[in-house]
């Protein structure tokens, strides 16, 4: 039986599975969602993602199916694998006796709103780091929507289902490729945007076209494919091309578990899967491009502050900033309502509360803190440069993911950040500068609020080891050698 045959199979075993979500990623060789605990939000994703070879939904169909709707849905999901049952000799078209010099950046699907701004900034200025390279003749983002968004999980997504419908039969064409150019127009100089190219499968492709983007990655005949990893992830191309073609994953997340068929892993600080694979042929630092977000508002004073002679703010996007103060009994929360009480001149600002009625139940000295007005919430914006204008000092919760960008546009906006040892954003912050505990962040909070000359001191520190060290330069010399040994340890000569 072939490879894709053999695919097929098992889909139609995992589709009827009673784990299906467990089933899929013992197929594709991840961690099982029961051994990779993480916040909802990660399950969430894994359950989305447990979507095999571009098949329907298997949450959705496993509990909808009688011994009539089997076979219809088996019999749908074998024509979206049609293209792949017949690519079982597939070999990518290209010389392997040359360096890197064709690139193709991988996605699974299109960011949703509440994370595009940042991940597609990010993806962008990945290309545009690669572009640089005298070496490198040609690169390409492509998505595959191979795990487009469905109405399963838009919910999660913060999404309607129409429109998650537009995502997948709308951006493709105009909207899409308007954003993501300006994107690139923003992060890469112009000499080297010529060098990089947009594919994403046209508006009448259907819902997860291989055919189309099978063909597409066949013309560009790529060298390297960077994949992205966490909820823009593909799951089943990553399988189809590691016979052909070294893989380098990124991580947008700590929690993204180490991905089968990689050469290497880009790591974030903190990742608990970098602590288990510390293999040298495996996994290296990340070192990604920080370009933050510019400020396109304003805001006055007023609309911020409050009087007070110091503002702490923290800021997180998709319910993210609730889950942070409510989880662990409110320890976090617990531990603000602490701070503030013992420091009257201090105000906490939290950006991104858009469910205040989910914290209704933290602790009575939170409630009169929020009564007082010495605790606020704002709903989340996009321009936060805006906001941390009128802001002394920001602060990341204990153990929450993400919210890279957010923090360095803090960091841009001249305000020092104090984040954890075990953040995603630890991988463009110095070691010195990281808390590594709930004591150590409580010295250096109460260090700053009492010394405002130092917090510039913190922040031009910050600023500038991310202008050294992250910049598309940097970043382009770093990542280079990373490409080159991917396809050594592929077998590449």
């Amino acid at each position: 039986m072939t490879v894709t045959h053999d695919i097929w199979q098992r889909t139609k075993e995992i589709l009827m599975s009673s784990d299906p979500a467990t089933a899929v990623a013992a197929f594709l060789g991840e961690v099982s969602p029961s051994q990779h605990p993480g916040d909802r939000g990660i399950a969430l994703q894994k359950l989305r993602n447990a979507i095999l070879a571009g098949c329907a939904q298997v949450g959705p169909l496993h509990n909808a199916f009688t011994p009539d709707s089997t076979e219809v849905a088996l019999k749908a999901i074998e024509e979206q694998l049609e293209p792949l049952l017949h690519c079982d000799s597939w070999v990518l078209n290209h010389s392997t006796s040359r360096p890197p010099y064709r690139i193709l950046l991988l996605l699974g699907c299109f960011p949703n709103d509440s994370m595009h701004s940042s991940h597609l900034r990010l993806v962008c200025s990945y290309a545009a780091a690669i572009a640089r390279r005298e070496e490198v003749e040609a690169v390409e983002i492509l998505v595959s929507l191979e795990t487009l968004v469905e109405e399963s999980d838009w919910q999660y997504l913060g999404l309607s289902p129409d429109h998650c419908r537009v995502i997948g039969l709308t951006l493709p064409t105009a909207m899409w490729r308007f954003q993501w150019e300006s994107a690139l127009r923003q992060v890469a100089e112009v000499d080297f945007q010529r060098k990089i190219s947009l594919f994403a499968p046209g508006p009448r492709a259907g819902v997860r076209p291989y055919a189309f983007t099978l063909e597409e990655i066949r013309r560009f005949a790529p060298c390297v494919v960077i994949r992205f990893l966490g909820v823009l992830a593909t799951r089943l191309l990553p399988k189809f091309l590691h016979p052909s073609v070294a893989q380098v994953g990124v991580q947008f997340s700590r929690l993204n578990g180490a991905p089968p068929y990689c050469d290497i892993l880009l790591s974030l600080a903190g990742s608990s899967d970098a602590q288990r694979f510390l293999k040298p042929d495996f996994w290296r630092a990340q070192m990604p491009p920080i370009l933050p977000l510019p400020k396109h508002s304003k805001l006055g004073p007023s609309s911020v502050r409050a009087g007070e002679a110091v503002l702490i703010v923290s800021a997180l996007s998709h319910g993210r900033l609730e889950r942070a103060l409510a989880s662990d009994n409110g320890k976090f929360a617990q531990w603000v309502a602490a701070f503030l009480l013992q420091n009257a001149e201090v105000a906490w600002l939290f950006v991104g509360v858009d469910q205040p009625e989910l914290l209704a139940a933290l602790t009575p000295p939170w409630q009169g803190l929020l009564a007082a007005k010495r605790i606020r919430y704002l709903p989340f914006r996009s321009d936060l440069r805006a906001v941390y204008e009128h802001c002394d000092i920001y602060v990341h919760p204990f153990s929450v993911v993400g919210g890279g960008m957010g923090i360095a546009m803090a960091i841009a906006e001249g305000i020092p950040a104090l984040v954890g040892h075990n953040s995603d954003a630890a991988s463009f912050i110095p070691n010195a500068l990281l808390y590594q505990n709930q004591d150590d962040l409580l010295a250096r909070l109460g260090y700053l609020v009492a010394a405002p000359q130092q917090r510039h001191k913190v922040a031009a520190r910050q600023r500038g080891h991310i202008e050294t060290h992250h910049s598309l330069a940097a970043v382009s010399e770093y990542l280079y050698p990373i490409l080159c040994l991917a396809r050594e340890r592929h077998g590449c000569p």
